[in-house]
C-alpha cells in the first residue's frame, strides 16, 4: 500500500502543479513560469536530501540526469505542441504514452503483477485517457494535427514516459541524490533555453507567486514519485501516477467551475474503480 499511496500523492501535486501552470501560463510565457518554479523545486529537493541523508552510486545520478533531460525535454516539446496542435487530439496521446510505455518496460524487465493489479492497470489507461479527453475551441482546421505537431506529441509522451522508465531504475538506499540532480539538470536546461531568448525574464507579481507554488508542487511530486517508483513495481506506479489529469479536472471544475463532460466523468469512475483494484 506504501508505493501506491506515494504514487496517488505524486499524481495529485503532478495534478495541482498543472493546474497552477495553466493559470500561470495565462498571464505570462510557459518559459518565464518554468525559469521560477524549476529552481524553487530544485532548491527544496536539495534541502530535502541534506536532511534525508544517504549516499549515491554513480550509476543512480546517471539515471537521475537522464530522468531530468529527458522531463525538460517532455515539457519543451509537449507546450510547443499545445501552442500549434489540437489540445483534445495531443493531450490523450501524450497522457496514453507516458503511461502505457513504462508500464510496457515494466512488464519487459520481468515484473509480473497480479491479475487484479493488472486489472486495474487496463482500467487506469482507459481512464487516463478519457479524463484528457475534453473539448477546446481549437479544431483541426484552426490547429492542424500536423506531421510536426504529431513528432512534438510522440516525442513528449515518450520523453514523460522514459523520465518514469529512468527513475524506476534509481536503486534504493541512494537517498534523494539522484532526484536533486534530476531537477538541477532539468534547471540547467531550461535556463539554456532562456539565455538564447534575451527577453525572457521570470515573471512578477501573481505570476511569480503562482511559479513558486508550482516549484513547490513539482518538488513534492518528484520525491514521492522516487518512493513509489523505487518500493513498487514500474508497470503499476507509472500508471497510477499518470493518473494527475484526473486532478486537473477536478481542480478545474471546483476552482474555475468548468464542466465536466460524460466522457471525463466516465474517465474519474474509472479511475477510481482502477486505484481500488490496484490497491486491493
Amino acid at each position: 500500500m506504501g508505493p501506491l499511496i506515494m504514487a496517488l500523492s505524486s499524481a495529485v501535486a503532478y495534478g495541482a502543479s498543472d493546474f497552477l501552470g495553466g493559470l500561470a501560463s495565462r498571464r505570462v510565457a510557459v518559459l518565464r513560469v518554468l525559469m521560477v518554479s524549476y529552481p524553487v523545486s530544485s532548491l527544496l529537493v536539495t534541502v530535502a536530501a541534506f536532511v534525508a541523508g544517504g549516499s549515491a552510486d554513480v550509476a543512480s545520478l546517471v539515471w537521475g540526469a537522464l530522468s531530468g533531460i529527458a522531463l525538460a525535454v517532455a515539457a519543451w516539446t509537449f507546450y510547443l505542441a499545445l501552442a500549434v496542435g489540437p489540445i483534445s487530439v495531443i493531450s490523450p496521446i501524450t497522457a496514453l504514452l507516458s503511461a502505457a510505455v513504462p508500464m510496457g518496460v515494466g512488464l519487459a524487465l520481468g515484473e509480473r503483477p497480479d491479475a487484479t493489479s493488472m486489472l486495474g492497470v487496463g482500467l487506469a489507461l482507459v481512464a487516463v485517457v478519457l479524463v484528457s479527453l475534453a473539448p477546446h475551441a481549437d479544431t483541426k482546421a484552426t490547429h492542424p494535427f500536423t506531421r510536426f505537431v504529431a513528432l512534438l506529441t510522440v516525442g513528449a509522451g515518450l520523453s514523460f514516459a522514459f523520465s518514469y522508465v529512468f527513475t524506476g531504475q534509481i536503486a534504493e538506499g541512494t537517498g534523494l541524490w539522484p532526484i536533486v540532480v534530476a531537477r538541477w539538470t532539468a534547471t540547467v536546461a531550461v535556463f539554456a533555453v532562456a539565455a538564447s531568448r534575451s527577453s525572457m525574464s521570470p515573471p512578477r507579481g501573481g505570476a511569480l507567486v503562482q511559479a513558486a507554488a508550482i516549484g513547490v508542487l513539482d518538488a513534492i511530486a518528484h520525491l514521492t514519485m522516487l518512493l513509489a517508483l523505487q518500493q513498487g513495481l514500474l508497470s503499476i506506479g507509472s500508471v497510477v501516477i499518470s493518473l494527475f489529469p484526473a486532478v486537473t479536472v477536478i481542480l478545474a471544475v471546483s476552482v474555475l467551475r468548468e464542466k465536466l463532460t460524460r466522457t471525463q466523468i466516465g474517465g474519474l469512475a474509472l479511475g477510481a474503480i482502477a486505484i481500488g483494484l490496484i490497491g486491493a
